[in-house]
């Protein structure tokens, strides 16, 4: 079984699909841990930066899954590995976040990692994967698609929460034009753009807890 979760930023869509995933005794592949991971490497072992990411060569991200790139899902919580060493912990910084957002844009890097995504989900018996493409070009077919969605003033409200809780403050201002450059980035790519899958069921918790959001998703798929 394939489910997917798919959304804007701060829709809920990670956490959401962390505890459907427990829930249901099921492995949950979180799709933007990968590309931050490809970011982090491109960043990091290979000299990029925010402002050139969008241009990274294919050669520099084929050497990158001609390593050891893993990702491990235990009890809910997703992992990567490269080179046996584990990314997890430095892949939630502020830079990452930016550069991640725009490695998405990458045609290659998407072709990869959508591969990636396709084999590991090929390994085990049932999965929830959550990303702003899983079920409109990763996995069309998925036994059951979500689409969460929340009014952009929620949405801006749980990302300056999140970002405080990993140090970092924004303005309401500043939290608004973040989403809204995010929004714009994801929804006008050239590839696998953020749109609505087909047959999906669509969500709003704007005014939902986490806990009634998946109630909700649990309602609708019926599992």
């Amino acid at each position: 079984m394939i489910i997917t979760i798919d959304g804007p930023s701060a829709s809920g869509k990670s956490s959401i699909a962390r505890l459907l995933a427990s829930k249901l005794g099921i492995v949950h592949l979180n799709s933007g841990l990968l590309f931050r991971a490809v970011a982090y490497i491109l960043m990091r072992d290979l000299g990029y930066t925010k402002s050139n990411l969008m241009h990274a060569k294919k050669d520099d991200i084929e050497r990158i899954f001609s390593h050891n790139f893993e990702y491990v899902s235990d009890n809910g919580k997703g992992e990567v590995i490269y080179n046996g060493k584990n990314l997890t912990a430095f892949l939630k910084t502020e830079e990452i976040d930016q550069g991640s957002s725009i490695v998405s844009t990458v045609a290659y890097v998407r072709d990869k990692l959508l591969n990636f995504q396709k084999e590991f989900a090929k390994q085990v018996d049932s999965i929830v994967i959550d990303g702003r493409d899983v079920g409109s070009v990763v996995f069309p077919d998925a036994d059951f698609k979500i689409y969460l969605t929340a009014s952009p003033e929620t949405r801006v409200q749980r990302w300056r929460q999140d970002q405080f809780q990993k140090g970092f403050k924004y303005t309401e201002q500043e939290a608004l034009q973040e989403i809204n450059t995010r929004d714009h980035r994801d929804q006008n790519r050239d590839i696998a753009p953020l749109i609505i899958p087909k047959d999906a069921i669509v969500i709003d918790n704007s005014n939902l807890t986490l806990q009634e959001t998946l109630d909700e998703i649990l309602h609708k798929v019926c599992i």
